[in-house]
């Protein structure tokens, strides 16, 4: 389970937040303040290694090899995930991220509920398994991997008693530069050939289209036969810009 709180401070101290909400809907822009030291990174290791300590254990089990930092046995160095091509990596990266906003900036985010995020579902990307256990026994099969199926993370919010009364699935997506056609392609889609008019337009399938087109059914979590909706967002973040 992830049990580490996000570094308020710090990444208030980073981030400057612009939120906006037109009914049900809203956005939240973060603005880069402050330049990203060394002092930042050392105040979200701990809340990276939380998120990652789950998939850290299964995916090392599962493919057989030791935990231990000084391990030297064969395969040791399928240490996930830092062995990940610079892709994914980039990708856990705006994962993780979604989830530490999501926590920290509660009070402007949409809702402005109180969210816990208890898990990241990084065990589930079947293709970084096989990727480990091709790597652990043959440190040349380095390749590009596939995109994990599925929401980045499960967020939860708590009634008094304890109880569960929201849950909130995250999806990240990152570019390297976040221009309006990349935003745009994120929301509406990739640019096709419209044949009745023969111009390019948006196809239509992006993130709103995703996130209307939701099945009320939880497939990545479950308690016994029940089974709750979830309401999907997304994010676009920035590595080195706006996050």
């Amino acid at each position: 389970m992830h049990t580490c709180p996000p570094p308020k401070e710090a990444i208030e101290g980073w981030l400057k937040p612009y939120d906006t909400v037109h009914g049900r809907y809203g956005h939240l822009l973060l603005e880069q303040q402050a330049d990203t030291d060394d002092d930042l990174i050392a105040a979200m290791r701990p809340y990276f290694e939380s998120a990652h300590l789950d998939a850290r254990e299964y995916f090392h089990a599962q493919i057989g090899i030791s935990l231990h930092p000084d391990a030297d046995a064969a395969g040791h160095h399928a240490c996930y995930p830092n062995c990940l091509p610079p892709n994914a990596r980039r990708g856990l990266f705006g994962e993780v991220m979604a989830g530490m906003i999501s926590e920290a900036f509660q009070d402007v985010f949409v809702g402005g509920h109180t969210w816990q995020v208890p898990i990241f579902l990084f065990r589930k990307h079947a293709d970084v398994e096989a990727y480990l256990y091709a790597l652990a026994r043959d440190d040349r099969r380095r390749r590009e991997v596939f995109g994990r199926f599925g929401s980045d993370f499960i967020g939860i919010a708590l009634g008094d008693t304890g109880e569960i009364v929201r849950f909130i699935a995250g999806e990240a997506k990152w570019r390297r530069r976040l221009t309006e056609a990349a935003v745009d392609e994120l929301m509406l889609g990739e640019l096709i050939d419209d044949p009745s008019t023969h111009k390019r337009v948006r196809s239509g399938k992006g993130i709103w289209f995703e996130i209307n087109r939701k099945r009320h059914l939880l497939t990545t979590l479950r308690s016994g036969s029940s089974r709750a909706t979830m309401a999907g967002w997304s994010a676009e973040r920035e590595l080195d810009q706006a996050v």
